[in-house]
């Protein structure tokens, strides 16, 4: 039989950022479970997207279907035609759609475990995100700008909803940075008229907003709120930097863009 691809292009002279794993499985054993727990919320996928962005997808399909079940290499490859499309900014931002929404199944986890059960069954609520983030690969498969622009808007109004949900303690507001961050990049320069609003709405939300969100329907316990102001600053940073990744190929690779 043929050999196997190599695992780095010919080309590849630095291996691919696995101190990325080292610093989850460091964070996991030596920090509060706040911070640990923010490590999570930036999902696989970020990482496999950061291993595909090293090596390239054709390298890294064997190596997942020799990691994965048949059924879960199936549903990989659905996934990874899901978010295909013709235009490279509609395809990176249904990559950052759907690590968003893989993600959303598991805030309330991770809220729980960090502040306590107390707010149940409201967290459940942040469930509701999940499928206005799958929808946005099939919005850009109707326009590439549909799916673009909802994906901006989803972004900034769950942050919006999930601190009113959580309380602005919980420093969920801080997710709207990134929101600001994925909107600048998602479009091009010749598309100001739609990034300048877009990226300029977590900014109003923010300056209208902040203070006058009202009670959420759970109040936290100061400590339970710092433990969760920890690992959503966390999160945020992560989630930014996963953004910057997966973006910069496109600027790495002009034909791309």
């Amino acid at each position: 039989p043929p050999p196997p691809p190599p695992f780095f292009p010919p080309n590849q002279k630095k291996p691919p950022p696995f101190f990325f794993v080292f610093l989850c499985r460091s964070a996991h054993k030596t920090t509060p479970r706040s911070i640990a727990f923010a490590f999570y919320n930036a999902p696989a996928a970020s990482l496999t997207a950061g291993f595909r962005t090293t090596i390239g997808s054709d390298n890294l399909r064997p190596i997942v279907s020799l990691m994965l079940p048949a059924p879960l290499t199936r549903i990989a490859d659905w996934l990874r035609a899901y978010t295909d499309n013709p235009d490279p900014l509609a395809a990176t931002g249904n990559l950052v759609a759907l690590v968003l929404a893989g993600n959303a199944p598991f805030y309330p986890l991770y809220v729980a475990f960090v502040a306590g059960t107390g707010g149940m069954p409201w967290l459940l609520l942040t469930l509701l995100s999940f499928p206005f983030f799958l929808a946005v690969p099939a919005l850009s498969r109707i326009q590439s700008r549909l799916g673009r622009v909802a994906l901006a808007l989803i972004t900034t109004g769950n942050t919006v909803f999930c601190t009113w949900l959580i309380g602005e303690p919980s420093g969920i507001e801080l997710f709207l940075l990134p929101c600001a961050m994925l909107a600048s990049v998602l479009f091009r320069p010749s598309e100001r008229l739609l990034m300048l609003p877009l990226a300029g709405l977590p900014v109003v939300a923010y300056l209208f907003l902040h203070g006058s969100y009202g009670v959420p329907p759970h109040l936290y316990q100061d400590t339970e709120y710092a433990g969760l102001l920890s690992m959503n600053a966390f999160s945020a940073a992560m989630i930014s930097i996963f953004i910057g990744m997966v973006f910069a190929r496109l600027y790495a690779d002009p034909a791309r863009s």
